[in-house]
């Protein structure tokens, strides 16, 4: 674990550090430092930026979604969202994100862009294209970006 100074921390040592700094606070326990630990492994950063605005999902396009499960409850949730929003019950991080990538929207390039090569690849023409939230460039997601689209995505710094 990375910590002050120039060596690497124990978690232990760490909790009884922050004890010592804040005995005013309550304790930290492990659970939490391995929260934030693996948050800046993901993120490079444990800041929390606090949201600006929520989305909102009005009642219409959630009655849209029922119906459409409706009419063919055995509809993937793929191809539903292939044409609508995502919506997540949880913040959006590197690892939700990447596997919105992997599970929803990689079966459907696939199908769409077949690779005549191998199936679970896109056509290799295709360029995939996202902003640069944090969410969007976490290593994890850099990384398999990088395996499935090999100089092929933009993203933060064109690529």
């Amino acid at each position: 674990m990375i910590g002050y100074g120039d060596r690497a921390r124990t978690q232990c040592e760490f909790v009884r550090l922050f004890r010592e700094t804040h005995p005013d606070l309550p304790p930290l326990n492990q659970g939490t430092i391995s929260k934030i630990e693996a948050q800046y492994r993901e993120m490079g950063h444990v800041k929390k930026v606090p949201s600006k605005r929520q989305a909102v999902v009005d009642d219409d396009t959630k009655l849209n979604l029922l119906l459409a499960l409706e009419e063919n409850p055995i509809t993937p949730a793929r191809q539903l969202a292939c044409d609508r929003p995502f919506f997540f019950d949880d913040t959006l991080n590197g690892a939700i994100y990447l596997r919105l990538l992997q599970h929803e929207l990689m079966p459907v390039l696939c199908h769409l862009f077949p690779n005549p090569l191998n199936p679970n690849l896109t056509d290799e023409r295709l360029w995939f294209q996202q902003d640069g939230a944090p969410p969007h460039y976490a290593a994890i997601v850099r990384q398999y970006l990088d395996r499935i689209f090999p100089g092929r995505w933009i993203g933060r710094r064109d690529f």
